[in-house]
């Protein structure tokens, strides 16, 4: 796993893309994780099954959006200005971000109190993932 993760940010730090986009997806993807262990040891949690399908659903749409956002960096290098998937990827990101942000509130208060950091660590990366293409989107719609 490590070469892996060394690999991504080995690349984010040596190429134009993928970029902040990518890292905020990324970031997504790991707060998910960790908002699908939250549920999956959380016994008592009301609607666990689909609150366990919906963090995995978020893991899942978070590694697709990093490879759709390198697609969209690379495709405004190529053109000079942004495209609309440029707007569109981080966009989603963000609409990615609310929905884990909603999620891993909901732990905070209600999923297993042994795994409260884990919950408040995936709230704090959703955060940052909605920061960060909040931050992107103002770049990229002037």
């Amino acid at each position: 796993m490590n070469s892996r993760l060394g690999e991504f940010t080995e690349l984010i730090a040596t190429q134009a893309a993928p970029a902040s986009g990518s890292a905020a997806a990324m970031a997504l993807a790991m707060g998910a994780g960790l908002a699908q262990k939250v549920v999956s040891r959380s016994p008592n949690l009301r609607d666990q099954t689909a609150l366990g399908a919906q963090a995995q659903m978020m893991r899942d749409r978070a590694l697709e959006l990093i490879v759709a956002d390198e697609h969209a960096v690379k495709d405004m290098l190529r053109r000079g200005t942004p495209g609309p998937q440029a707007v569109a990827v981080p966009q989603q990101i963000g609409e990615v971000a609310g929905d884990l942000d909603a999620l891993a509130s909901r732990l905070i208060k209600e999923g297993n109190p042994w795994l409260e950091a884990d919950s408040l660590g995936a709230l704090q990366l959703a955060q940052a993932a909605k920061k960060m293409t909040d931050a992107i989107l103002q770049s990229n719609s002037t």
